[in-house]
């Protein structure tokens, strides 16, 4: 009994002092807290990131259609260079003739610049930055050759036919060698896209995931301190229902103040018992046998009270203190049949 009452001590004087707080949700541990902010800096860090990679793809996939229609432009180009030619060919005045070889040298020129402009944004594909070279320099082989040839037809050496019997094959093979780099630079748009997409749809998933198992952890970890908490409690109720009545165990539990019991005026029974004659009969036997005959009348005389819900105030050498209708409420006569 005496041990029960050193228990009994204790758990009061855990309960006052707080320390019970840091096993109860409704003070959240700083454990949780850092946890939750990490959770929160990880799904920003994520949303970040993700914006940021999805602004990087966007940048790359202009980049990519801006190679595309700059490759589309020159073939454009290059076919009007190729039917100035034609124009050139069939044309008598000098004036208009001077005209028409001011255009097409003015699309030579603008076919060698964009084809340069191609190399520069592809100097990370060094195979077809190489077929981009070689057709600039057909490209020039090609138009020197025409322009040789116009000439010699303007000076009548040549025929219309003669020319054409001349550049036939040649020029079907400078639209093939661009045609080639096109189709290459729609190849390479096409593939740069389709992994640009895969990289975004990989890193949204692996953040998605990330953040998944963290709230599950963090989840499953609060769920873990609650049911903790919920055996602590169950346990801590368990050894107090021992000594007090189960509706002040609960009181004790559930209050959330420090203050279990306010100051208040209340009518009480106060009841009164001791072993009659212990003090001489202590005398006369051993200690031991005292302490058992102690600890067992006070253990009854405890179920007892809890029995009529009473409240066992404090035990005085071989008397017992009972209260009857606190904390407890009960009725005046309700306190008295009890007692």
């Amino acid at each position: 009994m005496i041990k029960r009452l050193k228990l009994l001590k204790k758990l009061f004087l855990y309960f006052s002092s707080g320390q019970m707080a840091q096993f109860s949700i409704t003070r959240i541990p700083l454990w949780i807290i850092i946890v939750s902010l990490l959770l929160v800096v990880l799904v920003g860090v994520s949303g970040i990131l993700n914006l940021h990679y999805l602004n990087m793809s966007h940048q790359e996939i202009e980049k990519i259609n801006e190679i595309i229609t700059l490759a589309q432009t020159t073939q454009i180009d290059f076919g009007n260079q190729l039917a100035i030619v034609h124009a050139i060919l069939f044309e008598n005045d000098n004036e208009e003739y001077r005209k028409y070889f001011h255009k097409f040298s003015y699309q030579y020129t603008v076919v060698q610049n964009e084809l340069f402009n191609l190399k520069l944004m592809l100097d990370d594909y060094p195979a077809i930055k190489q077929d981009i070279e070689q057709t600039m320099q057909y490209h020039k082989q090609f138009s020197e050759l025409l322009i040789d040839e116009i000439t010699q037809y303007k000076e009548g050496m040549l025929s219309a036919s003669d020319v054409y019997s001349i550049i036939k094959g040649k020029d079907k093979l400078a639209i093939d060698t661009l045609s080639k780099v096109c189709n290459d630079i729609n190849t390479i748009a096409s593939n740069k896209i389709i992994r640009t997409k895969n990289r975004y749809f990989t890193f949204s998933i692996i953040s998605i995931i990330g953040i998944c198992i963290t709230s599950i952890i963090l989840v499953v970890t609060i769920l873990f301190i609650i049911k903790a908490e919920k055996r602590f409690l169950f346990s801590i109720g368990k050894q107090l229902s021992s000594f007090l009545p189960s509706q002040l165990v609960q009181l004790i539990l559930t209050q959330k103040k420090q203050e279990i019991f306010p100051i208040q005026k209340k009518f009480l029974t106060v009841c009164f018992s001791d072993i009659q004659g212990f003090t001489k009969l202590t005398d006369t036997i051993e200690a031991d046998i005292a302490a058992e005959i102690l600890n067992e009348y006070l253990t009854e005389m405890t179920k007892i009270a809890l029995k009529w819900n009473a409240t066992v105030d404090k035990f005085l050498g071989d008397g017992i203190m009972i209260l009857f209708g606190a904390p407890i409420p009960m009725t005046p006569a309700l306190q008295a049949e009890n007692s």
